[in-house]
């Protein structure tokens, strides 16, 4: 016994000697030729950096190890749940919702062991705010029909891949409702104000009217509201159909744990410069303390928003191609922001409650918190010395619930963020929303350098930017790639 313990103390002093890989590798001396280790970095750790990680430590690559590097001091990006009383009610700050179509979502949550919630829905799920005056939507749903008729209308002599502004346009011919529910509709989902819009964006608003004349329709031949909501919407309705358990944040915590044992996670290590030498990369990052550290690589994956990338000194060695040089500095991003106002009940009775008066959204997502999800000039400037009216309004429908408590998240003026989410395929922007024809999945922009640098996040995914399945998706795509060329590198060498 006696002997045993020996030994166990002559090994954990041997380990205390011992380097960590990573340590190792930072050394400009390592020789890479010489070196059978070799590193892989990943730069962000929201979702679509903590799945690519979870994918490589999958791969079980031989001699490879990852270390992940984040700003925050917490993961997740913005994946992030705000919890109140104890953690007893939450609202998420962040990404919410995932789709019947998110089918990477669930399988993942279920491979995580992470429970998600199915919401329903039913006659009274929405309300309606117009004129100062609230509806049950089934008693405006000719409006809304009326509405697409008057924007087809107003769409057809336009040409609907015009990228100039559609302010150039006179909207006289429109309907105040119409008008409403157009704004609602886009800086709702962009975050930015319909009058900086260009033309093309009528074929996003268009298709998102067309769900609600389909509802109209539906409800003319008498079909039950109930059922007619489950059929037709696709977008204020059927995107919402689950959330998870306990908030977002659960998911996140679950996936650390899942690769902690091999992923060295950095946090508070901010990118602030990348470049290449002699095939390997060199990363520097600032610390909490402002401190440098100067990382090498011989793989990077970089998941965070191109809005806080280019902020980021890239050299010219890295060999970004001009459309990716473009995209860095030009995609956009939404400046939605988002108030959690906590009560006293449940609100299974009101999924959700739509302003074309102050054109917001809020919802409860069958919780006791109150989502407001806030868009344009006025979640650009929230903050808590600027409360917005609307958050005002909603307090006092709710006024004999109201706790008192409050808590927003302005993803605008967030330094690792610098925005919400992409927004240039709401916008009809064709200039960056053309798919990669080697790499199935991506955006063109988003192919990698020389099978040694890629690029992940919901930006990136052909199909869901904007949200958690798109970053998922793109993390897992991009782990998969660097797997295949690290196979293909190493049978090379033998």
């Amino acid at each position: 016994m006696f002997n045993d313990i020996l030994k166990f103390v002559f090994f954990l002093f041997f380990v205390s000697l011992s380097p960590h890989p990573a340590q190792t590798m930072d050394d400009d001396s390592a020789d890479p030729q010489t070196n059978p280790v070799k590193k892989i970095v990943v730069v962000g750790g929201g979702l679509a950096g903590l799945s690519a990680a979870y994918e490589l430590r999958k791969q079980t690559l031989v001699n490879h190890i990852i270390d992940l590097y984040e700003g925050r001091d917490c993961l997740g990006g913005r994946v992030h749940t705000h919890y109140f009383n104890g953690n007893k009610q939450y609202y998420e700050e962040g990404a919410t919702w995932i789709d019947q179509e998110h089918s990477h979502m669930r399988n993942f949550a279920k491979e995580l062991g992470v429970p998600l919630i199915s919401h329903g829905y039913g006659s009274k799920n929405t309300i309606v705010r117009w004129n100062g005056q609230e509806y049950p939507i089934n008693e405006l749903l000719d409006k809304f029909q009326d509405a697409h008729k008057e924007l087809q209308a107003f769409c057809k002599p336009l040409n609907l891949d015009d990228q100039n502004s559609l302010a150039l346009h006179s909207r006289s011919s429109l309907s105040p409702f119409t008008k409403a529910l157009m704004t609602t509709c886009y800086q709702d989902e962009t975050g930015k104000s319909i009058d900086n819009a260009p033309v093309s964006s009528l074929k996003f608003i268009a298709e998102r009217l067309e769900n609600f004349a389909n509802l109209a329709t539906l409800k003319n031949l008498n079909v039950p509201f109930k059922s007619y909501c489950l059929q037709a919407i696709d977008w204020w309705y059927s995107l919402y159909r689950y959330t998870v358990a306990g908030g977002a944040s659960t998911l996140i915590e679950a996936l650390h744990k899942k690769v902690k044992d091999a992923v060295w996670c950095n946090l508070n290590h901010k990118l602030t410069k990348i470049t290449r030498k002699a095939d390997r990369f060199h990363l520097s990052f600032e610390t909490k303390e402002s401190e440098k550290k100067e990382v090498i690589a011989d793989y990077v994956i970089i998941t965070l928003p191109f809005s806080t990338l280019r902020n980021v000194q890239i050299d010219d060695s890295i060999g970004l191609r001009e459309n990716q040089k473009r995209a860095i500095r030009d995609l956009p991003y939404g400046t939605n922001a988002k108030v959690g106002i906590p009560l006293n009940r449940d609100l299974d009775d009101l999924i959700l409650y739509l302003n074309l008066d102050n054109h917001h959204m809020a919802w409860s997502g069958g919780k006791n918190v109150l989502t407001l999800h806030m868009n344009s000039n006025e979640g650009k400037s929230l903050s808590p010395k600027n409360i917005p009216n609307s958050v005002h309004l909603l307090k006092q429908n709710f006024q004999k619930d109201d706790t008192g408590e409050i808590a927003q998240k302005n993803w605008f003026q967030d330094p690792y963020a610098l925005g919400s989410y992409s927004t240039f395929k709401d916008d009809g922007n064709s200039i960056f929303n053309i798919p990669s024809t080697d790499y199935p999945g991506l955006q063109r922009f988003a192919e990698p350098i020389d099978n040694k640098l890629y690029f992940a996040g919901e930006h990136t995914d052909i199909a869901f930017s904007g949200f958690m399945e798109g970053a998922l998706r793109s993390g897992q795509t991009v782990a998969q790639q660097l797997a295949k060329a690290v196979t293909r590198k190493v049978a090379q060498e033998h």
